[in-house]
């Protein structure tokens, strides 16, 4: 799936996510991960020994749901390829004296771009046994 101009520039500019990945019993396993864009693909970095890099070994699909500080995001049902040794190296640019600091990391081919917009904020509970039309200080109060 190609992403639209607006998608890149969010990613561009918004590295916060979530990975959702599945373990065997196919219950879902979220973390936080950073994210960035590289020659167009979704790359997060990682190591051969964390929990999600097995689970995505096993079953190679996972959800990222990238955010911004003001409840903007992006969803993304992606298939994802671990990258490691010379194969990372060689796609990463370092100087003549930089060692790598990676030692794995995800790519993630989009799939399916499920939704991205605007989580509203939640309006708050109005008391139902009055007029006031103030809100409710605690839940199940009333004025």
């Amino acid at each position: 799936m190609n992403l639209t101009d607006n998608d890149r520039a969010f990613l561009d500019a918004h590295h916060a996510a979530a990975m959702i990945t599945l373990r065997a019993d196919g219950t879902p396993h979220a973390v936080r991960v950073g994210v960035a864009l590289v020659d167009g693909m979704l790359w997060s970095s990682g190591t051969h020994d964390r929990l999600r890099t097995g689970l995505l070994r096993r079953d190679p699909r996972c959800t990222l749901f990238v955010f911004d500080p003001t409840r903007r995001y992006l969803t993304l049902e992606t298939i994802v390829t671990i990258l490691e040794g010379p194969e990372l190296v060689s796609r990463t640019t370092y100087g003549p004296d930089d060692e790598p600091t990676l030692r794995s990391a995800v790519e993630a081919a989009v799939d399916r771009l499920r939704h991205s917009g605007f989580a509203p904020r939640p309006s708050p509970r109005i008391c139902g046994d009055c007029t006031s039309g103030e809100p409710m200080s605690t839940i199940g109060a009333t004025c």
